[in-house]
């Protein structure tokens, strides 16, 4: 009896074998688990089996392919943000001044950029969206590394203030590109084709959970990592292995990306014309990739 009246409180599909005359029309479709019903007499239960309107299964090999464009990209972000601060402050003779203008030209580009890249994002294909946007990133991060290289040559002092500013000048112009690219990436990943491969709240939070567990480590190590190098070689070394990685990524990327919108075509498909598709149809795939 307890059962039943907690069930018919839930609203569950339980059908009594007991006539229905006399009975209001609410308890008289009330329901409750397989047993005695609230006014005796024996029924069935309807309702969604477990496991039933869960959606489909999160598609995991797509998660995990975003994940490794993902570590791929944050790891050499990190590498660079981390090694182009300390080869700007030994280039200028320890001196702040230039680290703070590139980071000031740097948050701007991203500041004033970012309005202007989402239009793009959101009717861009992921493909060439993404594809653009590492590439811009680690090209762009590759080509500093060598700036920053020239920098840090034993006669670069000698070379005089304007030889100096020029560097600085190129660096901090490439730096935007590279900060406004990242940022672009991270939105397509994070905000875009990780939604799409989770069918619900819970496989996206959990798929969330490894991207972050992915930036985290990549904050600590890629510093750590290049951190070693120098101590061990040379901050020179350091850059080199830095370009060497920004040039692997890309080549990796260039394979990743395109390998992963072909096995799971519907990645592809713009945010915009995603969400209008979704909702044209109402079964929510504008949030979770493929339609239940």
């Amino acid at each position: 009896g307890g059962e039943a009246v907690m069930a018919a409180s839930e609203g569950k599909g339980w059908k009594s074998t007991l006539p229905d005359e006399g009975l209001p029309a609410s308890v008289a479709s009330t329901s409750s688990v397989e047993g005695d019903s609230l006014f005796g007499g024996s029924g069935s239960w309807d309702g969604p089996e477990e496991g039933e309107g869960e959606g489909p299964a999160v598609q995991w090999g797509a998660v995990a392919t975003i994940c490794a464009v993902h570590a791929l990209s944050v790891w050499g972000w990190r590498g660079f943000e981390f090694l182009v601060v300390i080869m700007l402050v030994q280039g200028s003779g320890g001196s702040l001044m230039s680290t703070a203008l590139y980071s000031l030209v740097c948050s701007t580009a991203v500041f004033l950029g970012g309005p202007v890249m989402a239009p793009f994002l959101e009717r861009t294909s992921r493909a060439k969206a993404l594809l653009l946007l590492l590439g811009v990133q680690q090209l762009g991060a590759a080509a500093a590394t060598l700036v920053l290289l020239l920098l840090a040559m034993p006669g670069s002092r000698a070379a005089g203030g304007g030889a100096q500013a020029a560097v600085l000048l190129a660096v901090c112009a490439l730096g935007a590109g590279i900060s406004l690219s990242y940022t672009g990436g991270k939105i397509v990943v994070e905000k875009s084709m990780v939604v799409q491969a989770c069918a619900s709240s819970l496989q996206l939070a959990r798929a969330n959970a490894i991207l972050k567990a992915v930036d985290l480590s990549a904050l600590i190590l890629s510093p750590m990592v290049l951190g070693l190098v120098g101590h061990l070689a040379s901050d020179r070394a350091a850059a080199a292995a830095l370009c060497g990685y920004q040039l692997l990524a890309c080549c990796v990327h260039a394979v990743l990306v395109p390998v992963l919108l072909v096995r799971h075509p519907h990645l592809q498909t713009p945010q915009v014309a995603a969400s209008a598709t979704g909702t044209a149809r109402g079964d929510g795939s504008h949030y979770g990739g493929a339609a239940p």
